[in-house]
């Protein structure tokens, strides 16, 4: 059986290309990759079918899954076409049931005063006080989906219930009801799913550090319209920060934005390098936390790509449409 090829593999200059750009908000700078799958059990895959799902929400739930798979791309291209029938030739299908319960409690009244009189001086005088009935919705999805392959094993499963809360009073602009409730439940389902099977691209605007303190004296100006250029040219203001590391190399704020310019580039090995450098001179930072967390998952997004090309290495179909 062919399976359709797509060429997936990390575009490095495609990321540089973001410091090119130049549109970045002010004092920040764009980094971008690819997030793992939350599973390698799927990497492989390129064609799916969704089986009628069984239950109160069966029906909903495949419509809305296949909208969010059919979606899921990574570098212009689709990660998963989805077949009408497993009979059209689909590596895995999804299969099983999703239902749901809803629970109303009843919650204290809400107290409303409202004035009845007031004197000359414009004081309320005389009070009226109304009690509004509010209450609490509780909506569960309960799923109970597998996803197996050609020879009907297992390969994934689907199986955590999902929970939305919804308190409000009857004098409310917007009352929550189940079905409104259950559609956003429905979308959870499908994106936690999505996210099991296919990785994701993310773009973010990380926010530089700005403090020059602790900078060779002429150097601080510099680090100071490196800072300004990142609002129009990111290239630019990497390159003003590198300029300045052979003087400052163990300044923290420094270290830490030519990290950023490196990660921003795709080149990770070296992002780490200068985060690792700052982290040496600043000690624990939340900040360092989430860049060391960003690589980390640009690099398992980056091996998963590396993993479905190989899979489907020496096929010559075009990738799905």
């Amino acid at each position: 059986m062919k399976h359709s090829m797509v060429k997936w593999a990390v575009n490095t200059a495609a990321m540089a290309a973001l410091l090119m750009g130049g549109a970045a908000q002010a004092e920040v700078l764009p980094t971008s990759g690819v997030y793992p799958a939350n599973s390698d059990a799927a990497i492989a895959i390129d064609t799916i079918a969704i089986n009628q799902l069984e239950g109160t929400q069966g029906s909903a739930q495949r419509f809305v899954l296949r909208e969010r798979l059919e979606a899921a791309e990574i570098q212009g291209q689709p990660w998963l076409r989805i077949l009408s029938s497993p009979a059209d030739g689909a590596q895995a299908i999804i299969k099983g049931s999703v239902g749901h319960d809803t629970v109303r409690d009843e919650l204290d009244d809400k107290e409303v005063k409202s004035c009845l009189e007031k004197d000359s001086d414009d004081k309320c005088i005389r009070h009226r006080r109304t009690y509004i009935p509010c209450h609490k919705l509780t909506v569960r999805l309960y799923p109970d989906l597998v996803m197996v392959d050609e020879k009907g094993e297992e390969m994934l499963n689907f199986a955590s219930r999902i929970t939305r809360t919804e308190e409000y009073c009857e004098d409310d602009d917007a009352i929550p009801t189940t079905s409104g409730v259950l559609e956003l439940l429905n979308k959870d389902l499908a994106w936690d799913i999505r996210r099991d099977l296919a990785p994701m691209t993310v773009s973010r605007d990380i926010r530089i550090l700005e403090r020059r303190k602790g900078l060779v004296k002429q150097d601080r100006n510099v680090f100071k319209d490196a800072v300004r250029m990142t609002k129009n040219d990111a290239l630019a203001s990497c390159i003003g920060f590198e300029g300045l590391e052979e003087r400052n190399p163990e300044h923290g704020s420094l270290l830490f934005n030519i990290g950023l310019c490196k990660e921003g580039a795709g080149e990770l090995d070296a992002a780490e390098g200068y985060y690792t450098r700052a982290q040496a001179v600043m000690g624990e930072k939340s900040y360092l936390d989430e860049a060391f967390k960003r690589t980390r998952l640009f690099r398992e997004g980056a091996l998963q790509l590396q993993q479905r090309g190989a899979a489907f290495a020496g096929t010559d179909e075009p990738g799905p449409s």
